[in-house]
């Protein structure tokens, strides 16, 4: 049957996002802390999806694979990321070896799935939702929501 899928939004829950929105090729923020690691863990549960506003543009899905590739370099070989280095040696790869980190960081992107419409999922996360509990808030309270980084 196959796993179940997660949908994990992009900006704000991946990419930290506090800088303002500059098209769906250009993404300027670093990680929220702990995102690449979660990404390279989560696959053992779910299909992990990657939805955005950006997910509908060819350049926006583009930009995100580059980033996600990037920022997993980064981590395993400028921040000696222990967690993301033991992920690249489960690949069967050397993470003293530039060359071997680059191809764990595609294999990470080619394992993630950039849906170009919101799929059907197990689960989503979100940092612009609320979880329904069978009963409606008021619009009055709704307007006042803010995102964890604002």
């Amino acid at each position: 049957m196959g796993k179940p899928n997660l949908l994990v939004d992009f900006d704000g829950v991946i990419h930290r996002y506090v800088s303002e929105w500059r098209g769906p090729a250009r993404i300027p923020d670093p990680p929220v802390p702990g995102a690449i690691k979660f990404l390279c863990e989560a696959q053992e549960y779910f299909r992990v999806c990657i939805y955005s506003s950006r997910s509908c543009q060819f350049l926006g899905k583009w930009a995100m694979k580059r980033w996600i590739r990037k920022h997993f370099i980064y981590q395993v070989l400028w921040q000696n990321n222990e967690a993301l280095m033991h992920w690249t040696i489960q690949g069967g790869n050397n993470p003293e070896s530039k060359t071997e980190v680059r191809k764990a960081a595609n294999r990470l992107v080619k394992s993630l799935r950039f849906p170009t419409n919101k799929p059907r999922a197990f689960l989503t996360i979100d940092d612009r939702c609320v979880c329904f509990t069978g009963h409606f808030l008021r619009p009055s309270e709704l307007i006042n929501f803010k995102p964890w980084n604002k």
